[in-house]
This record gives C-alpha cells, sequence and structure tokens, in this order.
C-alpha cells in the first residue's frame, strides 16, 4: 500500500516538473504581451495628443 502511494506522488512530482515550467513561461509572454500594449497605448496617446494640438492651431491659427 505504501509503495502505491509513494508510485503516486512520485508521478504526481514529476508532471508538476514539467507543467511549473509552462505556466511560468506563459507567464513570462503574458507580460511581455502587457508591456507591449502599455507601450503602444502610450504611443497612441501621445499621437491623439499631438494631432488635437495640430488641429486646434489649424483651427485658432
Amino acid at each position: 500500500m505504501t509503495e502505491k502511494i509513494e508510485k503516486s506522488l512520485g508521478r504526481i512530482e514529476g508532471k508538476l516538473d514539467l507543467i511549473v515550467p509552462m505556466v511560468k513561461d506563459h507567464d513570462t509572454r503574458i507580460q511581455t504581451v502587457e508591456k507591449k500594449v502599455a507601450r503602444n497605448n502610450g504611443v497612441l496617446a501621445t499621437l491623439v495628443v499631438l494631432w488635437s494640438g495640430v488641429v486646434s492651431f489649424i483651427k485658432w491659427g
């Protein structure tokens, strides 16, 4: 009985050793995408501000 439990635990540990690096890699990829999105949002916000400045300059200038 104890041997069966030890074997099962060994199998579970082996599977966890495979799963944990995959989860960490996936988390790293998600963080990379989030950084890219944040950077793009910053660029978009800057462009919108510049464009509205140009439009108002043309309107009132």
